[in-house]
């Protein structure tokens, strides 16, 4: 079974917007980012790149735990 304590939650987390960010760094144009489904307001936000790109640095090797 799943466990849902909130670290784990956090790590499914975290692995869903890793998936989304490889995604949107394979695609073309940044204009294609915008369109992703939930993600559409949120990417179209000014600063939101950048503050994904330092969040996901070290979640990378966190999810590893």
């Amino acid at each position: 079974m799943l466990s849902n304590t909130p670290i784990e939650a956090r790590k499914r987390k975290l692995r869903a917007e890793i998936a989304f960010k490889n995604v949107a760094m394979d695609a073309p144009s940044a204009n294609i980012v915008k369109r992703v489904g939930k993600n559409a307001r949120m990417s179209n936000r000014p600063g939101f790149h950048g503050r994904l790109k330092r969040a996901l640095r070290g979640l990378k090797k966190r999810i590893n735990d």
